[in-house]
């Protein structure tokens, strides 16, 4: 007796970060209320609907699946069953990387010549380790900087235009600190997704820069821009 042909089972594949992976590909109609199977089901969120279904309508077919978002990047499979339809789930989960402030900001004050100190709180909100430097470079720029650069250029008439972005730039230049170290005292290395941390920061204040004047300028790291502000306060240290 000739054996019975079998109908393959279809799979639905989803892509994308924990919290917002999509199918992708020829998307069925789920008519009925879908249900999970498998190992898939251990990373859904408790407490939250984790599949979402739009059959059309104006717009094409859609599937939209939710799991917990510490899931770290890779391939997991599932079993999906809606009636008497059923399909396997591959769902590819993209690595997501993610942090946020919860307390401090990087506000550095203190007289020249000394050493200023600045904290925060960080969250891992991503599903990858985030990894804090022990120092990294930065560069600051005067507040007064771009007044003071148009005052200078406006000061006297130029005889050209050369003259005039010559003395622009020369005084922007001037307000420049050039590259200077962020130091991280503690708080640097290694931090697990979903976990959160606190970072001590050092800066040490000295020349180029002014006393009583303020700066401003962006700590870049792998996973974040941290904005940062120093005060230069009165009392210089000779």
């Amino acid at each position: 007796m000739a054996a019975r042909a079998t109908t393959p089972v279809k799979t639905i594949e989803f892509v994308g970060p924990p919290r917002r992976l999509v199918a992708v590909g020829d998307i069925p109609l789920i008519e009925d209320v879908p249900e999970l199977s498998g190992p898939l089901t251990k990373l859904l969120p408790p407490g939250r609907q984790a599949l979402r279904v739009r059959n059309g309508g104006r717009r094409a077919a859609a599937l939209s699946l939710r799991l917990a978002p510490e899931t770290p990047a890779g391939d997991y499979k599932g079993k999906l069953v809606a009636g008497k339809s059923a399909y396997q789930v591959l769902a590819r989960v993209l690595p997501e990387t993610g942090a946020s402030v919860l307390v401090g900001g990087l506000d550095f004050v203190g007289k020249l010549g000394t050493r200023a100190k600045a904290t925060l709180a960080i969250a891992n909100t991503g599903n990858t380790e985030l990894r804090l430097p022990r120092a990294f470079p930065i560069a600051l720029f005067d507040d007064d900087g771009l007044e003071s650069a148009f005052a200078a250029s406006y000061a006297k008439p130029r005889k050209t235009v050369d003259d005039f972005f010559a003395t622009f730039h020369d005084r922007l230049r001037a307000s420049h600190s050039g590259i200077i170290k962020l130091a991280v005292s503690r708080g640097y290395g290694i931090h697990a997704p979903r976990t959160s941390f606190s970072a001590e920061f050092t800066l040490n204040l000295t020349q180029p820069l002014k006393t009583g004047h303020r700066y401003h300028g962006v700590a870049s790291t792998d996973f974040a821009e941290f904005p940062i502000t120093v005060s230069v306060i009165n009392g210089a240290v000779r």
